[in-house]
């Protein structure tokens, strides 16, 4: 029994929630960071995107209070790690510098990004918060390594059957040497569920603004219309021949 006028015991981000009722917006990046992104300095460049990122939605009025970040990396020995749980943006502070190292296990990745969104949902509901699907933005540069093959097909299973029920946005990103291995775009499609866009080298800080942007517009509105739309910009970042269903 708890004690007279004893606190409640809160999970991360349950008490924001109760305190502030509003809408939310949750975002998951799900970033890869194998050594493959040291080359050409892609880990130094998606380090400064995620932090404009920060800055754009902080400075905009409509996801300041409902835009929700968690990030979720993957590399090393197998290894995934969760950089930022979910929490609004106006309350966190920029995440840590992320560093390359390691293979490209982006199926156990996936896996933990659906895990914490689901987690979230339930946190939701728990405290009465209506929300909007949530986004799932994954990036990745190379064909998976130092995975479990059954991780990666339980997340492309999880991701159709996500977007068949309307659970999940995902949008997938490959760049650098990814784009041109068809193992790595496959891959990337599948759990893109028919939204894949690869990157232009170079071209990170106009992907992080259409990030912004996209998610800015899509509240209060029909997100598959303003992805639609939105999409057609996508050539100001993306290589010719994206995928998108």
């Amino acid at each position: 029994m708890a004690k007279p006028n004893s606190k409640p015991t809160y999970k991360i981000g349950e008490k924001d929630l109760e305190e502030y009722p509003g809408m939310r917006l949750p975002i998951c990046l799900c970033l890869d960071v194998s050594s493959s992104m040291d080359v050409s300095g892609q880990i130094h460049e998606l380090n400064k995107g995620v932090h404009e990122l920060y800055n754009m939605l902080q400075k905009d009025t409509k996801t300041k209070y409902t835009a929700e970040i968690a990030i979720v990396t993957f590399g090393g020995n197998g290894d995934v790690n969760t950089i930022r749980d979910f929490s609004r943006i106006d309350i966190q502070g920029y995440p840590e510098e992320l560093l390359a190292r390691g293979l490209t296990p982006i199926g156990e990745g996936v896996n933990k990004a659906l895990d914490m969104i689901d987690e979230r949902k339930k946190q939701y509901r728990k405290f009465g918060n209506s929300f909007y699907r949530p986004w799932l933005i994954i990036m990745s540069d190379g064909k998976p390594e130092g995975h479990n093959p059954e991780e990666l097909e339980r997340a492309k299973d999880r991701i159709k059957t996500a977007i068949n029920r309307k659970s999940v946005l995902p949008i997938s990103v490959p760049m650098g040497t990814g784009k041109q291995d068809p193992e790595c775009r496959d891959v990337m499609k599948a759990l893109g569920g028919g939204i894949c866009i690869p990157l232009q080298d170079g071209k990170f800080p106009e992907f992080f603004k259409w990030l912004h942007r996209s998610v800015s517009d899509s509240i209060n509105n029909d997100v598959e219309a303003i992805l639609r739309q939105s999409l057609k910009n996508a050539v100001n970042w993306s290589d010719d021949g994206f995928f998108a269903k």
